[in-house]
């Protein structure tokens, strides 16, 4: 056997690595940032919406 033939084969038989964990763990922490900004800027923005709104004045309590 060659020498060609012995490295193609011990790359063959080598345990493959792999980051696909890796990948799924960063792409859970990135959503879970995404969706807690997003959840903080609704509750800012939802808490102006309504103190803006009950300070209309509809002329409805005279």
């Amino acid at each position: 056997m060659s020498h060609l033939h012995r490295r193609r084969a011990r790359i063959r038989l080598r345990p493959r690595r792999s980051d696909r964990g890796d990948f799924s763990a960063q792409y859970i922490l990135l959503t879970a940032l995404a969706i807690s900004v997003a959840l903080t800027i609704g509750a800012i923005l939802t808490d102006m919406l309504v103190s803006g709104a009950e300070s209309l004045d509809l002329g409805l309590n005279q």
